[in-house]
């Protein structure tokens, strides 16, 4: 098997995995919250029943009803607590997957083309005189041995500097140090997690700012440090000060100190980092673009020409499943188009690989949705903006599908011509009805009436 297809392969699992997390995981959310409105539900009934209130905001309920209640209370922070520990549960996992990613294709690339291995010693040979020169000299006794280099891959961290330097990426890029300032955040978030619990402390910060200041990304760390801490979920109350081997009692005016000493009942200053599926969300998207990016700039650097394995089927690949997902999911442009977006404006500006068919069709079917827009603005090479008719410009990359099917199917798909896109795409996939309802066209077309009642009759 050729390396781009090993590569590719690599690149297509990875995202199946990551994604099957994210739809599980809010899958999962979904259900925490249906268990959360139902204890609410039951709270609300037996106040309104029982209740009768003593101010504004507080009320009591006959002595019969207090267990029942408590009960519920105790349920409903069970539930809290799963949703948040099955999410951090995620996080951990798709960070993981990430850095095994980027393992697997560096050694990938490392084994099976040359110029990166050579690349690879180089890399490795600075950094071991780096940490030698500071007194560590773990790395300096292997740089003979170049199998030895090659097995100790994980003492160079992180990966993804690892990456960049081996197929030459281009980091001055605003969107992608945005993305990787993100990215570096999260996967130090991950190690206070493994290590040390899931409260902000000092050595989160540390090291999160020393893996900027060695990426030259610093400006990022104090926007991106006010936003952790701004999203971050309340501490638990608890008891603070007082005599340590004292069993704490409230007193009966339901006061928040101890009635048998000094300590107060109340919430620590901190900030506990505990995902929720938001930043989980946030997390995806930016490992999505970073590794689609360097995806493609592999691709570039061991293709001589433009690579086979872009050109597959019309509805296989990750950016077209990322699609598929927010379509079926309801999500917003943002969520289920954003990423796209960003990544072939990215890749047309920093990356030289001639575009291909299935590329353009995702870009045309994204650009699509904004068709009601009428103008929107758009990057060229050179970074300039220019204003466009979105409607002429789909037009323009309609030609650039060199495949002519294809662009007869996008075509139909483009005028909603119901009956022509089902012929096409029917002939396409060899009389597999199947195959091309997993299409992202035939996915958004499957919503209109008139279409289905067509759909149905084959």
């Amino acid at each position: 098997m050729e390396l781009d297809r090993k590569i590719a392969d690599l690149y297509y699992d990875f995202n199946k995995k990551i994604l099957s997390i994210i739809k599980e995981n809010e899958k999962a959310t979904l259900g925490y919250f249906k268990a959360q409105k139902k204890i609410a539900d039951q709270h609300h009934s037996i106040e309104e029943k029982y209740g009768s209130s003593i101010t504004e905001t507080t009320f009591t309920v006959p002595e019969e009803w207090i267990e029942e209640m408590d009960s519920l209370k105790n349920a409903s922070e069970e539930v809290n607590l799963g949703m948040f520990l099955s999410s951090n549960a995620n996080f951990i996992y798709l960070i993981a997957l990430y850095e095994t990613f980027l393992n697997s294709l560096v050694k990938l690339m490392i084994e099976e083309h040359q110029p990166t291995r050579k690349k690879y010693m180089q890399y490795f040979l600075t950094r071991a005189r780096e940490l030698d020169n500071n007194g560590d000299s773990k790395l300096i006794g292997m740089i003979l041995t170049p199998k030895k280099c090659i097995e100790s891959l994980d003492e160079l961290q992180p990966l993804m500097s690892v990456l960049n330097f081996l197929v030459e990426h281009n980091k001055t890029d605003e969107m992608y140090q945005e993305y990787y300032s993100e990215y570096l955040e999260a996967r130090e978030r991950r190690n206070l997690f493994v290590h040390r619990g899931h409260v902000l402390d000092a050595k989160y910060e540390k090291s999160f700012k020393q893996l900027l200041g060695f990426n030259n990304l610093t400006k990022y760390f104090e926007p991106i440090i006010k936003k952790a801490k701004n999203r971050a979920k309340p501490l638990p109350k608890k008891w603070i000060g007082g005599k340590k081997d004292c069993s704490h009692q409230f007193p009966k005016n339901d006061d928040n100190s101890c009635s048998k000493c000094t300590a107060i009942y109340g919430i620590e200053p901190g900030f506990d980092l505990s995902v929720g599926p938001g930043y989980i969300r946030h997390v995806y998207d930016s490992i999505f673009f970073l590794s689609a990016a360097i995806y493609r700039k592999a691709l570039a650097n061991v293709s001589n020409k433009k690579s086979k394995v872009l050109n597959g089927d019309i509805f296989h690949g990750a950016l077209h499943d990322h699609m598929v997902y927010g379509l079926n999911s309801n999500l917003s442009f943002s969520q289920s188009y954003g990423g796209p977006l960003s990544i072939n404006a990215y890749c047309d500006k920093n990356i030289s690989i001639e575009k291909d068919d299935i590329t353009t069709i995702n870009h045309i079917l994204c650009l699509n949705e904004l068709s009601n827009a009428g103008k929107v603005t758009i990057s060229n090479k050179e970074g300039d903006d220019l204003k466009i008719n979105i409607k002429e410009y789909l037009l323009l990359e309609l030609d650039n599908i060199e495949d002519e099917n294809k662009k007869s199917i996008v075509r139909s798909y483009l005028n909603q011509d119901y009956k022509t896109y089902l012929k096409l795409a029917l002939e396409e996939c060899g009389g597999d009805k199947t195959n091309f309802q997993k299409w992202f066209m035939t996915v958004k077309f499957l919503k209109n009436k008139k279409f289905k009642t067509l759909f149905n009759k084959i």
